[in-house]
């Protein structure tokens, strides 16, 4: 929250404390954005795959067994 005055910033040398202060809060947002909800999709993706690879391995195992 330190960095909203300096994307509002006025006075000489504004615009560049601007364009600064509204790429570090845009950083920061997108930032909070990937560590709070893509990266737990992602883990709950990933560990949806690997019971399924899981799954089909034991599948596989059973009628191997069942075959033989």
């Amino acid at each position: 929250m330190g960095i909203v005055p300096l994307a509002f910033a006025t006075g000489p040398g504004a615009e560049s404390r601007s364009s600064l202060g509204i790429t570090i809060i845009g950083g920061m947002v997108a930032a909070c954005i990937v560590g709070t909800i893509l990266v737990p999709a992602f883990y709950v993706i990933i560990q949806n795959l690997r019971e399924i690879t899981a799954e089909n391995k034991k599948s596989k195992k059973l009628r191997r067994s069942e075959n033989q």
